[in-house]
């Protein structure tokens, strides 16, 4: 159990293995390092932020 998850340090993008078991195979977790993993991250700050702001003017309102 001491090497469930092993994350390389420093300025590389991180990429684990998450060790097969009788449910499912070997996993590769490496889809946070794609423009597409960057893409969703950024459009989920931009609706944090208009459900912010709505919150502000309606207590601002109110």
């Amino acid at each position: 159990m001491a090497s469930f998850m092993t994350v390389p340090s420093g300025g590389s993008c991180p990429v684990f293995t998450l060790g097969a078991s009788r449910f499912w195979d070997a996993m590769t977790i490496d889809f946070h390092c794609s423009g597409t993993f960057l893409g969703f991250l950024r459009a989920c700050g931009w609706v944090i932020l208009a459900i912010a702001a709505y919150a502000a003017m309606r207590i601002a309102v109110t």
